[in-house]
């Protein structure tokens, strides 16, 4: 009986662990190929899904955040020595108690596969404000012009106003205008702001209430921050499946499919920020936002 030489037996078993190894190459690569093509669509609908989003939300006014009627006054320090010059900015004052209230109207905007929440946001906010221990954290030898006091109030994405916001104070009515950044420039938290002078009302030792009206459209999300020493907020929508989020969640809720409604209540030591100060006091209003975002899994990317 005649025997295969071991070096042939070693050059078949070679080229058979070969051939196993290219078909498993090749099968590989076929597999591959397919999960490329998943992996490029699923890229390009994320970006897609991306680019809606940005072109709905910016003609809606985008993710929107307000802050509710504070007192703002200007202020100027005298120069520290000859020859230099005064310094000045902006003194502000949150109200004692603050009440806010929010009603959401909501639709779907369309984009071939792709839907984008957009919505339209009825605020009212009232403040109280007392002065009887301002001004607590003024700038050392700084003076207010209580002349210029004003009420301002902020939000991230103006072009989102659907009508004039207006402010009533004393039984006067008045039309916010554009007013002074009272935030820090080099904070994250970016804001226009609308302002109503009123140095009638905000004088030294002082008590008196306002109350604001706002009319804006948004995407996706809108927040209040806690604006007042104790600010309470309530909230309603009609869309059916809401997040809520932000610095503090809601003391209640209720959600179902015909919408929701949140309540909130940030007492003046939860908040951490404090009563009055200058403009990095607004800006470390930030952390304090009440959210609500409009969630569902098809405003994203519909198969």
């Amino acid at each position: 009986m005649n025997q295969v030489p071991l070096s042939v037996q070693i050059r078949n078993r070679s080229r058979s662990m070969g051939l196993k190894l290219l078909l498993v190459c090749v099968l590989a690569l076929l597999m591959t190929i397919p999960a490329l093509f998943v992996n490029s669509i699923v890229e390009d609908r994320t970006k897609r899904a991306a680019d809606v989003i940005q072109e709905i939300s910016g003609r809606a006014g985008g993710q929107q955040t307000f802050l509710g009627p504070s007192l703002s006054i200007p202020y100027s320090v005298p120069p520290l020595y000859k020859g230099a010059l005064p310094t000045h900015g902006l003194y502000v004052v949150f109200p004692t108690k603050a009440e806010a209230a929010v009603k959401v109207h909501t639709q779907e905007r369309n984009r071939s596969l792709f839907k984008v929440p957009v919505y339209e946001a009825e605020l009212k906010f009232d403040a109280a404000f007392d002065l009887t221990n301002s001004p607590s954290a003024l700038p050392a030898g700084a003076e207010l012009d209580w002349t210029q006091a004003g009420i301002v109030i902020g939000v991230s994405d103006a072009r989102g106003a659907l009508v004039d916001g207006t402010l009533t104070a004393n039984g006067k009515t008045s039309t916010f205008v554009p007013a002074e950044n009272v935030g820090d420039e080099n904070a994250s938290l970016r804001l226009t702001y609308f302002g109503v002078k009123v140095p009638e009302l905000a004088k030294p030792n002082a008590t008196f209430n306002v109350a604001a009206n706002l009319r804006f459209s948004g995407a996706q999300r809108l927040a209040v921050l806690a604006y007042g020493k104790s600010t309470h907020f309530m909230a309603e929508g009609d869309w059916p499946s809401p997040g809520f989020d932000g610095g503090f969640l809601p003391a209640k809720r209720t959600v179902s499919g015909q919408g929701f409604t949140g309540e909130w209540s940030v007492p003046f030591i939860a908040r951490g920020i404090p009563a009055e100060g200058t403009s990095t006091a607004v800006s470390a209003l930030e952390h304090t936002a009440m959210g609500i975002s409009l969630l569902k899994s098809r405003t994203l990317i519909n198969p």
